[in-house]
């Protein structure tokens, strides 16, 4: 048996030690000498619970994966425009390609890079998947006002600068990158990236997002897209996109009318990945046993309550 406490120790032998005191108290007390087993029995279950005993539940297989995921995310105000399958916008459709394709890499970390005026850290390497799926819903465009173009080749550099520190920390661990975008740009700039910063990449892929005939862009506000549009038709660069791809030594694909193949995902993410597989102890909860009985003390002490309240007003009618 193992213990996992609720809460930190420290605080559980304070309430505990009050909890003595208290019992103590009255127990030598001229007015209440009398304290029902019942209710320290509750108690004492009540810390128990607190303490999350566990036991042994067999063996479990625990995947590690020694892969690095990255995610180069495009969030400029371009990405706004609904010309992806089913009427999606851009951004919309990447977020949930972003939750799909996590899902495909068993037990490696991630990290998400994005593009808004500006490349920065969205979310720093995790191995926290959930931590990703909850958050990638929540990634949006950048408020118009704050707007000032796109340059995609900043986001390229600024990742691959993170992917080779990340190399030198990690050298055992394989990097992916995907790179999703339009791949609009406002400067004629091509990114430069070294031949150590290739060196540190296993593979990229580079997805586009958007139609030839593209849309309006659309006006941002606080995070979120308004009906208004800007006087500005976006149209996916699939030529940059493909250069992007060609420099990162990977490989391009529209994505935009394409539904997620999971299959094919995890093909790539097989060949890939370097996974190990280790066997662990499993721990099966049994604070709801305690919890039951915990809850049968409270019933019995609730009816015996309420049986001295009608006791005593058989008495107060007599």
């Amino acid at each position: 048996m193992i213990f996992k406490p609720l809460l930190p120790i420290y605080v559980i032998i304070f309430v505990a030690l009050a909890f003595i005191a208290f019992i103590v108290f009255m127990l030598t007390s001229k007015h209440q000498r009398n304290l029902p087993i019942r209710r320290i029995l509750m108690i004492v279950i009540m810390f128990v619970i607190m303490l999350r005993p566990m036991v042994r539940g067999g063996t479990a297989v625990r995947q590690e994966s020694s892969t690095n995921v990255f995610f180069a995310l495009d969030l400029t105000n371009s990405m706004t425009v609904a010309d992806c399958k089913n009427n999606q916008r851009r951004f919309e459709k990447m977020r949930d390609d972003v939750q799909e394709i996590a899902k495909s890499f068993t037990g490696a970390r991630f990290s998400i890079i994005a593009m808004d005026y500006d490349a920065y850290v969205a979310m720093p390497l995790t191995d926290d998947l959930d931590a990703l799926l909850n958050y990638a819903p929540k990634l949006s465009v950048i408020d118009t006002a704050k707007s000032n173009g796109s340059d995609l080749s900043k986001l390229i550099v600024y990742t691959m600068e993170h992917i080779e520190n990340y190399r030198e920390l990690f050298q055992e661990r394989k990097n992916v990158l995907f790179v999703m975008s339009d791949g609009e740009r406002t400067e004629n700039t091509k990114p430069i990236i070294t031949k150590n910063q290739l060196n540190a990449l296993s593979a990229a892929r580079v997805y586009g997002y958007g139609t030839s005939e593209g849309g309006y862009v659309k006006r941002v506000y606080n995070g979120e897209v308004s009906k208004n549009s800007l006087n500005h038709i976006s149209r996916i660069d699939e030529e940059n996109l493909q250069d992007i791809a060609s420099r990162l030594n990977g490989s391009y694909e529209n994505w935009t009318d394409v539904d997620f193949d999971a299959q094919k995902m995890k093909a790539i993410s097989s060949t890939l990945e370097l996974s190990d597989s280790s066997t662990i102890e499993s721990y099966r909860d049994t604070y709801w046993l305690l919890a039951l009985i915990l809850a049968a003390l409270l019933l019995w002490e609730l009816s015996d309550c309420l049986n001295k309240v009608l006791d005593e007003r058989k008495v107060v009618k007599k």
